[in-house]
């Protein structure tokens, strides 16, 4: 590897990386690699990468780690990193692939070997996975990586005690490197769940949070919402010229994270004319297009011929993603703050929000390990306040698009499965397919928050699981608007 001469700015990109602020580490870094021997740097490349996966941009993401493994093609650990982009993107046998690619440098390569459980566990080759992992277990000490991976199956083996034993060994050791201890605790938070150990979960959850950077400002969030809802009136929004080419393929399920919208998804994806594509980032790159531009310094044609491109740019991607399917789901709930742009630049799209329970939405929220941008999800307070600026801009938008909004109520998908689907298939103009109701036998793999339950049944444990927790959910109850407490 090249020698830099760079002081402490690579350690100013890992301190930035680990605080998820990917977009100024990927500003610096980019600076690195411009710096002398910087571009025949791999582990400036696999920086990158490890940035476009936290904004979850996983073609550019793999075209860094790509770069990186060119500089160093016989590191086992890039080869590992590969496979960890390609499990992001779903690409299972890419990632066996690299990670069999690893393993080919170092038989004992322990990352490569926690990877494949991963990607056989979401092939639900659970046993295999079991058995791949269980000779790597340390029976006097710890492993946090082989831990982690094991505990995450014993979830869902009906092996809890198993799996709270081999996380309690290491979750309060403040040696463990944080990137372990984090997962760990929110992981030992769903076995004491699953116990029935409420408090124990809480306190575990309560600790995992806790070693999040805590980025988020109410007062901020809330004064950009105000911003977005004056900036995005009826006559501004039709400032936006329509592209001249509408197309009906792109279907958004929008909501907040952990209010079904993987279910929702799933069950599409089950009829025969749509494709769930996931949760895509593409519309955010058309928002940021337009903000930048001077719109009232263009000509007509100019603006016009630049809404045709991102038009065909976002309809292409659903186009190359679903393989010619009619229509193309985006799943990624927090477009809903992007619906005044989209009800311009796709005019023929329809939007399915889902809703829940809010308190039930949060706390599942703040009980949730996620990756990117949701630093609202680590304080309670913070997120009755989220809640409420997304209701509010929920609210405004249906007072000055006119792209079709379905409300879909989580507890109503839950009680009436079948009725749901049906009032979601004739929103969308869609004939009735039986097989919408047996999304958790379609082999259909998918890797969110929701991974594990899209596999499953119908069940409704999830619906008032907040009750278990009330006594801890001061800060959160407080801070919601009075129409979302409970009895309001």
């Amino acid at each position: 590897m090249s020698i830099l001469n760079q002081n402490q700015n690579p350690a100013q990109a890992r301190a930035l990386i680990g605080a998820g602020r990917y977009r100024e580490a990927i500003a610096l870094l980019q600076s690195l690699l411009k710096q002398p021997g910087g571009n025949r740097s791999a582990s400036l490349h696999a920086a990158v990468a490890e940035c476009h996966v936290g904004l979850f941009q996983i073609e550019l993401a793999l075209r860094a780690i790509d770069r990186a493994i060119r500089i160093e093609p016989k590191n086992p650990l890039l080869r590992t990193n590969r496979g960890q982009v390609l499990l992001q993107s779903l690409n299972l046998d890419g990632a066996v692939e690299a990670f069999n690619a690893a393993l080919r440098l170092d038989s004992a390569w322990t990352p490569a070997i926690v990877g494949m459980t991963e990607a056989l566990h979401l092939l639900g080759r659970k046993d295999e996975t079991i058995a791949l992992l269980e000779p790597l277990l340390v029976d006097d000490g710890v492993s946090p990586p082989v831990d982690l991976a094991f505990a995450r199956l014993c979830a869902g083996l009906d092996r809890s005690d198993e799996g709270i034993d081999r996380l309690e060994r290491w979750t309060d050791d403040t040696r463990v490197p944080q990137g372990h201890r984090m997962p760990g605790l929110f992981l030992l938070g769903a076995l004491y769940d699953k116990q029935g150990r409420y408090d124990d979960a809480f306190l575990a959850y309560h600790r995992a949070n806790a070693l999040r950077p805590g980025a988020f400002d109410p007062a901020r969030r809330r004064a950009m919402t105000d911003q977005v809802i004056a900036g995005s009136s009826k006559p501004s929004l039709r400032a936006i010229p329509e592209p001249s080419k509408p197309s009906d393929k792109p279907i958004f399920i929008v909501g907040m994270p952990r209010s079904g919208t993987s279910l929702i998804e799933q069950a599409l994806a089950c009829h025969p004319r749509i494709f769930g594509a996931g949760e895509l980032t593409a519309v955010s790159g058309v928002v940021r297009s337009l903000q930048q531009l001077d719109r009232s310094r263009m000509r007509p044609a100019d603006l016009q011929s630049r809404i045709d491109r991102l038009a065909e740019g976002y309809l292409g991607l659903l186009d190359r993603l679903g393989d010619g399917a009619e229509y193309v789901t985006d799943k990624n709930p927090l477009n809903f703050m992007h619906l005044g742009i989209i009800s311009r630049v796709f005019p023929g799209a329809r939007v399915i929000h889902c809703l829940r329970n809010p308190i039930d939405t949060c706390v599942s929220c703040y009980f949730h390990n996620f990756i990117g941008a949701t630093a609202f999800t680590d304080d309670l307070a913070g997120l009755g306040s989220y809640y409420n600026d997304y209701r509010r801009l929920m609210e405004h938008w249906r007072g000055v698009i006119e792209t079709p909004i379905l409300d879909v109520v989580y507890e109503d998908v839950v009680e009436d499965l079948e009725g749901s689907a049906r009032t979601i298939l004739d929103f969308l103009g869609l004939e009735w397919d039986p097989a919408v109701t047996r999304f958790n036998k379609s082999g259909r793999v998918t890797k969110t928050a929701s991974s594990e339950q899209v596999r499953q049944p119908i069940y409704k444990s999830s619906v008032e699981r907040w009750r278990r927790y009330e006594k801890h959910l001061g800060p959160l109850l407080d801070a919601l608007d009075p129409r979302f407490r409970p009895g309001a």
